[in-house]
């Protein structure tokens, strides 16, 4: 630095606004790292009281220690203890995460998960929410940290919860992941919590505050984190935003002059790169017939895009292919074709993988059997992803299309289609994760065990737009892109300094040889 003669160098910190600063300051038990404690307890009821009980699956070798660790932890933490005797038993699904560590799962999909009496209690509807934000001038969202985890579940309700392990049984106090009845509990809980206080919403775990000036939202803000801290709830605030012009919620944008949705839920679309050959353009045309009726002239606007599927005709994209192609897109984008999300509409959800992409369309089926997209998703494969085999692409479809619509799906039950007949029966409901299956994809099938669906196959010519989607994907983040570029950087730089060194000892010995 000195060489290069650089005299000053500047630090710019960045700090909270005085706002939150004062929140943490007032409300210091909410903004913790430390997991709450919900001083209202979950109560589990089973539909008979006839036990099921499925004996520990060995586990590998190379997981014993991270498990048998795990559960020391768990148990240091008040979160699980140890039964001698119970008429229930859970098989564990150990998760290896991304730093080594073991998540330890329950597989409650064969055990207890059929048997638990659901509350029925109604998510609320997407428009009686957002009525309840209108007039608001600036936003707040706030996020629980591991929501479900801070309820502990009643005494009588603990012994359902037992997972069966080689150390042994243990069952758990807190809440564990994969129940199936826990979405409508936890909401019903919150509303109870929240009841009354003015321009406040609560979806699950995710809540949204506003006022009509700043004044009226601080005093909501204050008294949301007083109804928090009554009940013994912590905040994430990492994930939390305050006083904001806009914020993003359940996939769409609020500000103070109304609801837009969240333009990258039609990005797969609006943003899809033209076909390179016959067959990204097939499948492209595929997803359009798959809502034909709904697009007018579709064959007129097809017609030059068409002509390039004949037997004779050359791969040549001209002016008249490509203005096809864009209006083809917006016709896709049209209010003719996309339906607004409503609360209790059946919803499918369908996935495909290609070589190179990932797709997935949520739409909504109607009575006459039609189905109109809601969001549509995709992405390119990693050059990581892109050696997986065509089974773990397509279970990576899955979990990539189930995350992305997290908040449509989540605690509603929907059916998932997908063109891979044996992932419907790692994902399916009627058999356990197997235990034979490849630590990624039992990773993905435990993380994917807390939704509720149905898996429906069909033939790949009839997943049209999924698959299409797969076959035109959005590029991966930049990031990704630079990884690749500064390893290929790094490549040719090792190699050009090996082959200097490589030609310097070969002429040291043809010297010393002379």
């Amino acid at each position: 630095m000195r060489a290069l003669k650089v005299n000053q160098i500047n630090f710019n910190e960045i700090t909270e606004t005085s706002l939150v600063n004062q929140l943490r300051a007032e409300f210091p038990e909410v903004f913790t790292d430390k997991l709450g404690t919900c001083k209202q307890t979950i109560r589990l009821q089973l539909s008979d009281a006839e036990g099921v009980y499925v004996r520990a699956r060995p586990v590998p070798l190379a997981l014993r220690a991270r498990v048998e660790a795990e559960l020391q932890r768990l148990q240091a933490d008040g979160s699980v203890y140890r039964v001698h005797h119970s008429d229930y038993g859970t098989p564990i699904v150990p998760v290896v995460k991304e730093n080594g560590e073991v998540r330890i799962c329950g597989d409650y999909k064969i055990t207890i998960n059929p048997k638990l009496k659901r509350d029925f209690y109604p998510l609320p509807r997407i428009e009686e929410l957002f009525a309840n934000l209108s007039g608001g001038e600036k936003f707040s969202k706030i996020d629980l940290k591991h929501a479900y985890e801070q309820c502990l579940l009643s005494e009588d309700s603990q012994p359902y919860t037992a997972i069966t392990t080689h150390m042994g049984t243990f069952a758990y106090r807190r809440t564990p992941y994969g129940l199936s009845c826990i979405p409508e509990k936890f909401q019903k809980l919150m509303e109870e919590t929240l009841r009354g206080v003015p321009g406040t919403v609560v979806f699950l775990d995710d809540i949204c505050c506003t006022g009509a000036n700043e004044k009226e939202h601080i005093s909501n803000l204050r008294a949301v984190l007083e109804r928090l801290r009554n009940m013994g709830l912590t905040i994430k605030l990492s994930k939390c935003e305050f006083m904001k012009n806009e914020v993003k919620y359940l996939g769409f944008i609020i500000d103070k002059d109304g609801l837009r949705p969240d333009p990258t839920k039609l990005e797969a679309i609006s943003s899809a790169p033209r076909p390179e050959d016959v067959s990204q353009l097939k499948s492209f045309l595929g997803m359009l017939n798959y809502y034909g009726k709904f697009i007018p002239n579709l064959s007129s606007l097809l017609h030059p895009l068409h002509n390039l599927l004949r037997k004779e005709a050359s791969w040549k994209w001209d002016s008249l292919c490509d203005k096809a192609f864009l209006e083809a897109k917006q016709a896709l984008l049209g209010e003719r074709v996309l339906a607004h999300y409503e609360e209790g509409r059946a919803v499918v959800l369908s996935v495909d993988s290609s070589a190179y992409g990932l797709g997935g369309v949520l739409a909504h089926r109607y009575e006459d059997g039609s189905e109109r997209p809601v969001s549509c998703v995709s992405r390119t494969l990693s050059p990581a992803e892109r050696n997986y085999s065509q089974l773990d692409k397509e279970a990576l479809a899955i979990f990539y299309g189930i995350t992305k619509h997290h908040q449509y799906l989540f605690g509603r039950r929907f059916i998932l289609r997908t063109d891979h007949q044996p992932l419907s029966y790692i994902f399916g409901a009627k058999g356990g994760i197997p235990q034979t299956a490849a630590s990624r994809l039992q990773r993905w099938a435990a993380r994917l065990a807390a939704y509720d669906f149905t898996v429906e196959f069909v033939r790949s010519a009839d997943n049209g737009p999924a698959d299409a989607l797969s076959r035109l994907p959005l590029p991966q983040q930049g990031r990704v892109k630079d990884v690749v570029k500064i390893a290929g950087a790094i490549g040719r730089f090792l190699k050009t300094n090996y082959l200097i060194k490589t030609r310097h000892v070969l002429a040291e010995a043809h010297a010393k040889s002379i």
